[in-house]
C-alpha cells in the first residue's frame, strides 16, 4: 500500500509540476518535449498505482517487471549527452520502484 501511495505521489508531481522535476537535471528551462515526457511518465505512474489489478496477468507485465522494462528502455537515452542526467534520474527512479515492488511480494 505504501508503495502505491509513493508511486501516486511521484506520478502526481511529474504530471502537475514537470518543470520543477526536470529543471534540476537539465540545468536550464526544460523544452516542451522534456516537459511532455515527464508528464507522460507521471501519468504512467498514476495508472500503474491506481489500477494494478487491471494490468495483464502474469509476472511479465506487472509490478517490478514494468519498472525494469522502463529502466531498460532508457539505456539508449542515457547515451545522449543532452538527456543523460534526466534519463539517469528516471532510470534510478524505475529501479527503485522495481526493487521495492519485488521486495514487497
Amino acid at each position: 500500500m505504501l508503495l502505491r501511495v509513493a508511486r501516486l505521489a511521484v506520478g502526481a508531481v511529474e504530471l502537475l509540476a514537470p518543470e520543477r522535476v526536470v529543471s534540476p537535471f537539465v540545468g536550464r528551462k526544460p523544452d516542451e518535449s522534456e516537459l511532455i515526457w515527464c508528464q507522460l511518465l507521471g501519468a504512467r505512474h498514476i495508472v500503474q498505482g491506481l489500477y494494478p489489478r487491471f494490468l495483464p496477468a502474469g509476472r511479465f507485465a506487472t509490478g517490478p517487471t514494468l519498472d525494469l522494462l522502463h529502466a531498460l528502455s532508457l539505456v539508449p537515452v542515457v547515451r545522449s549527452q543532452r538527456h543523460r542526467r534526466p534519463a539517469l534520474a528516471n532510470t534510478a527512479e524505475a529501479l527503485t520502484f522495481a526493487a521495492f515492488a519485488a521486495g514487497s511480494r
